[in-house]
């Protein structure tokens, strides 16, 4: 699992800063930092907070720190077509949350 590449997509299609997210889940800026140049591997306990906290299923951030070799019967084009998708959801969540905020 490559956590560091979720977390940052995901953060990123959110428009928050990581001392934002770190804030929204209780932990220090750094430890993101960490997290996202994949020098720290995040706890279950972390994901699970990520999750909540940005309103994205915890699969989804598995799913998006998925490393090829964990992902070997799905082909390139596959791959980035799911990418693809999964960018349109996150970026229609954050919209209708602006929406509703």
């Amino acid at each position: 699992m490559n956590f560091s590449k979720g977390i940052k997509i995901i953060r990123s299609a959110k428009n928050l800063e990581q001392r934002d997210l770190a804030q929204k889940i209780g932990v220090d800026s750094s430890y993101i930092s960490l997290i996202e140049s994949g020098k720290r591997t995040p706890s279950d306990k972390i994901i699970t907070k990520i999750s909540k906290e940005l309103t994205i299923p915890k699969n989804l951030i598995l799913l998006l720190s998925s490393d090829k070799n964990e992902l070997k019967s799905v082909t390139q084009n596959e791959a980035l077509m799911i990418g693809v998708q999964l960018l349109k959801i996150l970026s229609s969540s954050n919209e209708n949350a602006e929406l509703q905020g």
